[in-house]
């Protein structure tokens, strides 16, 4: 099978980089599996909207994002390492979190859905 994932650059309102992203499409086999679980889940477990958004950021974090490049996340304390290397659990933590998430969030999945 051959790999489908595009790199995308984000940029933040004022026009500066944000980071680069590489993204699978929101069709990849993978991701349309945990959908369909997810949407079973919610079903029988009666999930909250909250829980049912956290879960689906979770398929986002581990299923549509496949890496990126420069993403500095800040640690609780504030402080930065540097460069943030990419995980399912630090995507997550990013879109859940911070002042711009859920606007990466979005762009992820309208990017995901257009190269579907």
């Amino acid at each position: 099978m051959t790999d489908k994932s595009k790199w995308f650059v984000y940029k933040l309102d004022d026009g500066d980089v944000f980071g680069c992203f590489r993204i699978k499409p929101y069709n990849n086999p993978e991701c349309v599996a945990a959908l369909r679980d997810l949407a079973v889940k919610k079903s029988i477990f009666k999930m909250s909207e909250f829980k049912f958004a956290q879960e689906y950021l979770k398929i986002i974090a581990k299923h549509v994002i496949k890496d990126w490049e420069n993403i500095e996340l800040l640690k609780p304390t504030g402080k930065s390492k540097g460069e943030t290397s990419y995980s399912p659990g630090n995507a997550y933590s990013m879109m859940i979190g911070g002042s711009i998430g859920s606007q990466i969030a979005a762009w992820v999945i309208e990017k995901a859905n257009k190269i579907s």
